[in-house]
């Protein structure tokens, strides 16, 4: 019996070990949307979202994410709009433990609509649904939060009667109830904030171009490729960043030309990755950094059968991108492509041809693949300076007690612990330990 204790309270120990806490940007990230204005700044929302799949899946965790965002929408400086956005994440991982404090709310005009968005998703006991007429006094009242409260209501109790309230909202005096109305447009009918877009102040387009953004709003990426030319900077970043969600294959030069490589890396539609191969193959005029936001693109996006494009653009006329072309064939490049990039040693851009051998070289497990190409390369171009034994540029062959021997910089030369010296037998490359070996024989 004493055993049978010790066992299950081991197992509980090592339950309570293994499971995580809330991790904390989590809980900073529910502080700074509890005082925003429900879109922005973006971060926090996004860490939020990213958070809740997982916590739904863990049990701990579940509850404490239910606590801390019960403990926000309760709090009393949190903001209307907030509160509507943490009343939506809590109805996915609320339970029993939060009803009590959500139900109080429902005596709280300014919160009830969002205390029964949580309710009605998460407890068993049904939540009153008002007539909409309560809820389009609610959005005619003079307080602020009230009308937030009444759009949010009847924006999911009756979207078809709330989509054109809210249409006339996003212009309302108050931000927080603008921005109220802008999400949910955005979440009732993409296309109807898309095309009224235009007609909002910079401060709610930039709002709106995120919301487009978050829903993926493809309508939205003509009106979003013209606001990237925006003179108000806050709109054309928003503007860019949209088009990474609501973007196409034509989106792909308008990002690259605004260097935009990070975006780009996010597109996903059809013809995206043809777009951007077909960019780096052919300059076409194309400025320079837009053909290196489109390199750093592709590799970012995990494209296949990309070595052969970065072969032909680390020959490119323009240095900008030979260099960023070369960075990523060491990075990422297929090894298969080594002698090409061995052949390059000692051209225009032989630092990073080096840089590139080096990194390439590490990642190959066949020590005669390496060598053969160094060997060719030292006698085509003598100063080419690969240590082809290492699979990398010679740096100074390491040679007796770790010490760097002088002058080491070709192939054949390995320094004054070998017995061969500077232009005999190129073939041969130096060992550390101050060895010589010949590629020709295999050691």
């Amino acid at each position: 019996m004493k055993k049978h204790y010790q066992s299950i309270l081991l197992l509980a120990l090592a339950f309570a070990a293994s499971a995580a806490p809330l991790p904390e940007n989590i809980r900073d990230a529910v502080q700074q949307v509890r005082k925003s204005n429900g879109v922005q700044p973006r971060q926090p929302f996004y860490l939020l979202e990213q958070a809740l799949p997982k916590a739904a899946g863990d049990v701990e965790q579940r509850q404490q994410l239910a606590k801390l965002l019960a403990e926000a929408v309760a709090a009393p400086d949190t903001t209307p709009a907030a509160r509507t956005v943490l009343c939506q994440h809590l109805a996915k991982v609320a339970g029993e433990s939060e009803a009590p404090l959500l139900r109080k709310l429902l005596t709280n005009p300014a919160a009830a609509a969002d205390a029964r968005i949580a309710l009605g998703e998460v407890v068993d006991a049904p939540v009153k649904v008002e007539p909409a007429a309560v809820y389009l006094a609610q959005v005619a009242e003079a307080r602020p939060a009230t009308r937030v409260a009444g759009l949010s209501a009847l924006a999911h109790g009756y979207p078809q009667e709330a989509l054109p309230v809210c249409e006339k909202a996003m212009r309302d005096a108050d931000p927080t109830v603008s921005a109220t109305a802008i999400q949910q447009v955005g979440r009732l009918h993409g296309a109807t904030l898309a095309r009224e877009l235009s007609a909002l102040d910079t401060s709610r387009q930039a709002l709106a171009l995120d919301v487009l953004a978050e829903h993926k709003v493809v309508a939205a990426c003509d009106i979003a490729t013209r606001l990237t030319g925006s003179a108000d900077e806050t709109v054309k970043q928003s503007a860019i960043r949209a088009l990474g969600a609501v973007g196409n294959a034509s989106s792909v030069s308008v990002l690259a030309e605004l260097g935009a490589d990070e975006v780009l890396a996010q597109l996903r539609a059809p013809g995206v990755d043809e777009a951007i191969v077909n960019g780096i193959a052919d300059g076409g005029g194309r400025a320079a950094e837009s053909r290196v936001a489109l390199i750093n693109a592709a590799v970012a996006r995990g494209m296949s059968s990309l070595t052969p494009v970065l072969l032909r653009a680390a020959g490119d006329a323009d240095e900008k991108v030979q260099t960023a072309a070369l960075k990523m064939i060491g990075r990422s490049g297929d090894v298969s492509a080594y002698p090409e990039v061995v052949a390059l040693l000692g051209g225009v851009r032989s630092e990073e041809a080096e840089s590139a051998a080096r990194q390439m070289g590490r990642r190959m497990s066949d020590r005669q693949a390496r060598l053969a190409p160094a060997a060719r390369a030292s006698a085509r171009r003598p100063g080419s300076g690969i240590d082809a034994s290492r699979g990398a540029p010679d740096f100074g062959t390491v040679g007796r007690r770790g010490r760097a021997c002088a002058g080491a910089r070709t192939i054949g030369v390995t320094g004054p612990h070998c017995s061969r010296r500077r232009g005999a037998g190129a073939g041969r490359v130096a060992r550390p330990g101050g060895r010589c070996f010949s590629a020709k024989r295999g050691g």
